[in-house]
């Protein structure tokens, strides 16, 4: 009996220790197989590859993306940035599921140091690798004669010797191209006798944008829309880099505003300029009903003020409005008669009067202080004197208290808020005091939020270029004060309003059929209520629907432990 319960024990334990072993060796070899998995997946080259005989050359790795197009933003970036003898072998080559930046090729270790010597500060992180250089993995290179990138078919292309040793077989088409494109394409080749015409159409360079077989995006195209246009428009590349975009293309749209083969318009437009810019800003239309018109808005001339792609300047002005004013009209500022040009004349005209219309002469407007509108400005000035400065009756904050009683506000007033705490006078910080494009008579967010809340627009940014657009409309527009109230809100993040109640204002349809959410919902995570901005970021978001995770199963998990 004895003999009989120790055998049992003894088998048991032999057992116990059978599982982990058996336990252990699973476990390592399955760590195992990650690593060779991670290896193949990350790796710079394929293991293959030494068998072949390549070599290898010393190239400068400068970052490495998941999304092709932000790899073509930083190349672009650089194609203008860097000087042209220092571009060869820019290049953009697709490594397993990632798409590393790269640039040079170099035999030995010190010619690719020398060169980052040269170009190191304008770039983030760069290293030097000893990588393989293969050009059936390369989607894009710079190429010196047309200043920016060229698809690996045109580098091929230009090695027809040494494809002619090659024993390929060789397809002969019907016809030469265009004609052989415009035996289906019919209503395009009476295009070619319109007014205007892209010259690659005119010159039946088809290839050039499309692909003759296939492709992932509609129109056979060989790239992005924006991506081909910039490939030679080199003049607006440059100008994406560190300025405000337009918005068609800010969203990929340039055939929103231009035919891409040919047209009756200048610049092959889709329609003539006052027609196409007012199809989208229509709320510009109001503005021709008022009865002092600036004359280049009255004419439709709206390119002579406004950069239709990008510009460094608010409102995509072609230089600044002291500037661009002055061109057609010197300063003649008058008040009771005396003229106070010379006080005015470093002001930016936009301070106190419209670009396009109003209801006053002189433009003042659109939105404007009532005693600065009635001409009153010895309400808030000393009396007015020829040649002489207007200094203010009071200084600070309690000059627009005279009217503008704490009592009466609509939003409560915090004296020591961080953004006017230390301000000479707190309400100019976000405030025109004489008149302003915006109601409430606020400044831009972009004159002001922006250039304290670096990272935030940064953030922003970056999630756009992701997701290719932003889906909420103040943020879009960088219309911060429509969320955020500076000096009158004690809310996190001076939310005008209560976190739900605020974004219910646009999403009301949203917030019927929602997540639970409010006081008696809590996120495990943080034991905080459950909001809007529990799911979703306005600034950093990572999925559609600017959701901090992708919705189909990430974002669950992230309190929903399985």
């Amino acid at each position: 009996m004895y003999n009989e319960g120790k055998r049992k024990i003894g088998s048991r334990r032999q057992g116990i220790k059978m599982r982990k072993i058996l336990y252990w060796g699973m476990r390592t070899l399955f760590v195992l197989l990650c690593f060779v998995v991670a290896t193949l997946l990350f790796m710079d080259y394929p293991i293959s590859l030494a068998s072949e005989g390549t070599k290898t050359v010393y190239s400068i790795q400068i970052a490495r993306y998941r999304d092709v197009s932000e790899a073509r933003t930083e190349f672009y970036r650089l194609t203008a940035a860097l000087k042209k003898a220092n571009l060869d072998y820019l290049r953009i080559e697709r490594i397993g599921k990632f798409y590393s930046l790269r640039i040079g090729k170099f035999k030995d270790h010190a010619g690719a140091e020398k060169l980052l010597n040269t170009i190191t500060s304008h770039l983030s992180s760069p290293r030097i690798m000893d990588v393989y250089f293969i050009e059936k993995r390369i989607l894009t290179m710079y190429d010196p004669l047309k200043k920016g990138e060229q698809p690996l078919s045109e580098i091929a292309n230009r090695k027809g010797d040494e494809h002619k040793k090659r024993d390929y077989g060789q397809v002969k088409l019907k016809t030469k191209v265009p004609e052989l494109c415009f035996e289906c394409h019919k209503e395009l080749k009476k295009g070619r006798s319109d007014r205007y015409v892209h010259f690659l159409f005119k010159e039946g360079k088809c290839i050039t944008c499309h692909n003759s077989h296939v492709s992932k995006i509609k129109g056979l195209m060989i790239d992005e829309v924006d991506a081909i246009c910039l490939g030679c428009h080199d003049e607006i590349r440059n100008l994406v880099n560190n300025a405000i975009l337009h918005g068609a293309l800010r969203d990929n749209s340039c055939t929103e505003c231009h035919f891409p083969h040919s047209g009756e318009n200048k610049y092959l437009l889709v329609k003539e300029e006052k027609g196409l810019c007012l199809s989208c800003h229509e709320d510009l239309n109001q503005q021709f009903k008022k009865p002092f018109i600036c004359l280049p808005f009255k004419e439709g001339e709206c390119s002579s003020c406004h950069n239709s792609h990008a510009s460094s300047i608010d409102d995509l002005l072609v230089s600044p409005p002291n500037t661009l004013c002055k061109k057609c009209h010197e300063p003649q500022c008058k008040v009771d008669r005396i003229s106070i040009a010379a006080l005015v004349q470093d002001s930016e005209c936009t301070s106190c009067h419209s670009g396009h219309s109003s209801y006053d002469r002189g433009l003042l407007g659109p939105y404007g202080h009532k005693v600065f509108l009635d001409k009153n400005c010895e309400e808030c000035h000393s009396p007015i004197k020829s040649g002489r400065e207007m200094p203010a009756k009071i200084d600070g904050a309690d000059l627009c208290f005279n009217c503008h009683k704490r009592s009466t506000l609509k939003y409560e007033y915090i004296d020591d808020d961080i953004h006017i705490k230390d301000a000479k006078n707190p309400c100019t910080v976000c405030h025109d005091h004489h008149a302003s494009s915006q109601r409430n008579l606020t400044k831009k967010e972009s004159r002001i939020c922006i250039n304290c809340h670096v990272s935030t627009e940064r953030r922003t940014a970056a999630m756009e270029k992701a997701l290719k657009t932003s889906k909420c409309e103040p943020v879009k527009k960088r219309q911060c004060f429509e969320c955020h109230i500076p000096a009158h809100s004690s809310r996190p993040l001076n939310y005008r309003a209560d976190e739900l109640a605020l974004c219910a204002r646009c999403h009301a349809s949203q917030h019927k059929i929602t997540h639970p959410l409010g006081t008696d919902v809590k996120d495990p995570r943080n034991g905080q209520r459950m909001t809007c901005n529990s799911c979703h970021s306005m600034h950093s978001a990572n999925a559609d629907f600017m959701l901090t995770h992708d919705r189909k199963k990430a974002l669950c998990i992230q309190c929903h432990v399985m």
